[in-house]
């Protein structure tokens, strides 16, 4: 079984938060936090909790999160590419949920920029 750490680390980095960034979530030095990504303590019930309420899942994801499979890459011969090679992405439903919930994200942000731009520009 991977260590949690790791899997809570690959989640933080889907969603592109920084270690400071998790560690104020927690009420936390960043030094304490990076212990739990590197599986030096383990994070108790209350503060599984509030990592997973922090990354916008459930423990469970965290616990069952698969942090060794995310992209499959193989060989195609009629490469439009040229070189024989083309890359197929097969993202676990989970990972694909993140990766559209960041767009989202950033969708609604650039947005908002946008329209402080345009008042800005009046």
């Amino acid at each position: 079984m991977a260590n949690i750490g790791i899997r809570i680390r690959k989640l933080r980095e889907l969603r592109n938060f920084s270690q400071d960034y998790m560690a104020s979530q927690l009420n936390m030095s960043q030094q304490n936090y990076s212990k739990i990504e590197s599986g030096t303590i383990k994070p108790n019930d209350d503060i599984m909790q509030k990592i997973a309420s922090t990354l916008e899942t459930e423990i469970e994801t965290i616990q069952k999160f698969d942090d060794k499979i995310v992209f499959n890459i193989s060989a195609n011969t009629q490469s439009p590419l040229g070189n024989g090679n083309t890359i197929s992405y097969q993202i676990d439903a989970r990972l694909e949920k993140l990766y559209t919930d960041k767009i989202q994200m950033l969708e609604i942000e650039n947005a908002g920029l946008k329209r402080e731009l345009g008042k800005l520009n009046k």
